[in-house]
């Protein structure tokens, strides 16, 4: 996957949380209900969350049939509706052998992740201790009082670039961080619309790709890696435009930039046009 442009884009975090570190003090104004697993709701619940989650999959039929595969005919769903009966979170889980497994827990405001909590709370007679997953960017132990439990990261979800040029225009950067003018010249043997010299200017907190005629550049360092072959320089332009020595709105080393393109930003937004995500060799989607 390394070699064909790929990279990790998303951990996955597994805990275990004794039923005595389950938070006690959370509560929510709405309340929790138990649905079918084709339930309508549910559906259009996850979908919503997809579409303002950063690298979230959308399921179809196809991949929701897939998701229930190999689950047991026990596996619940659980929704939180708000005082306004609007879904904001759900829960798909199961309590065997004293232990609830949560397979999946997603929720759109923080009312829902009280209210989602407190529902586990409420089976704390029933089970030991809690076995969930969760997402690199939503530790679980900043969330309960006792914080000393036992979690599993490994690499989840992969990710590639697959159109530089759209990707480069909607690239966020510091708007106070200055100007600076870069020329990225990409290898790329599967998508040929990226196998060639980009000339970009960052600048006012955006990305905008030039002919180079008002941008004068200077080659400056060079990258090459089993993905594609980055060289990257800058210059001090007429317009202010500052070099490695001046405040740069992106990353100033040249390597750091060239491996920082093929990852997602970390206050980027969504580019679900941009991006196509798998599996990490020998782990399964949770989306």
């Amino acid at each position: 996957y390394h070699h064909l442009g790929w990279e990790i884009i998303s951990n996955k975090i597994s805990y275990n949380i004794k039923d005595r570190q389950i938070p006690t003090k959370v509560s929510a104004p709405g309340y929790v209900r138990r649905v079918a697993w084709d339930n309508t709701e549910f559906h259009e619940l996850h979908s919503h969350f997809a579409s303002i989650t950063h690298g979230c999959l959308f399921r179809n039929a196809l991949a929701w049939e897939e998701y229930w595969r190999w689950d047991e005919d026990d596996t619940n769903v659980a929704v939180y509706y708000n005082v306004k009966d609007k879904p904001c979170g759900y829960m798909v889980y199961l309590i065997k052998n004293d232990i609830m497994h949560i397979k999946e827990m997603i929720y759109l405001n923080r009312e829902a992740q009280k209210g989602l909590w407190e529902y586990i709370h409420a089976h704390d007679s029933m089970i030991d201790e809690v076995h969930g997953n969760t997402y690199f960017s939503e530790p679980i132990a900043f969330e309960i009082d006792d914080g000393d439990i036992k979690e599993t990261i490994r690499p989840y979800a992969m990710g590639r670039i697959v159109d530089v040029a759209s990707f480069l225009e909607d690239y966020p950067c510091d708007p106070d961080g200055g100007e600076l003018c870069i020329d990225l010249e990409i290898e790329d043997d599967l998508l040929p619309w990226n196998d060639h010299t980009f000339r970009i200017r960052f600048a006012d907190g955006g990305c905008t790709l030039t002919d180079g005629h008002r941008h004068p550049f200077h080659p400056a360092a060079g990258l090459q890696d089993r993905r594609t072959s980055v060289r990257a320089g800058a210059h001090r332009g007429p317009g202010g435009c500052r070099g490695a020595a001046g405040r740069c709105a992106v990353p100033q080393d040249p390597l750091y930039f060239g491996l920082y393109l093929m990852r997602f930003p970390e206050s980027g937004g969504v580019f679900p046009a941009l991006l196509f995500c798998s599996c990490a060799p020998g782990t399964r989607m949770l989306e």
